[in-house]
């Protein structure tokens, strides 16, 4: 679901809880998954940092994180360099019978200019439906499939 401030994406992973857990807070897991130049500090206040390059211009987001609760609750602010302001990222797992379901809600599209918002909030919710395209394939990699 996406509506005007918010981005909700819900999608069940074939592991347990605590496995994808650490596939988005331990470095090796994460990179391999979501990006070579992403780095996670796996603590409350610890910092979110990605580089990555936006038509041809270097791009740094970052954030820190707010919410530390293993292995069910991670929140970090999330925010690119030129932005006005910052988003709100946050990953809720559960356990369900065949592994484990994430929600992903990323919110705050409001605080950022009026007439960036929406095609940022856009985007983003293209780039997230990616990245867990490519979370689901390592988790059938680590699962050997």
């Amino acid at each position: 679901m996406t509506n005007q401030n918010v981005i909700q994406i819900e999608r069940g992973f074939p592991v347990a809880p605590a496995v994808l857990w650490s596939l988005w807070t331990e470095a090796q897991h994460l990179s391999a998954w979501f990006g070579p130049h992403v780095s996670l500090e796996p603590s409350a206040g610890g910092a979110f940092r990605e580089v990555w390059t936006n038509d041809g211009r270097q791009t740094v987001t970052s954030g820190t994180i707010v919410t530390f609760d293993p292995p069910t609750t991670l929140a970090w602010t999330w925010a690119d360099d030129d932005w006005s302001g910052a988003t709100l990222l946050m990953l809720s797992i559960v356990a369900e019978r065949n592994g484990a379901r994430l929600t992903l809600i990323h919110s705050g599209w409001h605080d950022l200019a009026e007439n960036a918002s929406g095609s940022l909030r856009d985007a983003h919710a293209s780039g997230w439906t990616m990245h867990l395209t490519n979370l689901e394939r390592y988790c059938l990699t680590l699962l050997g499939k």
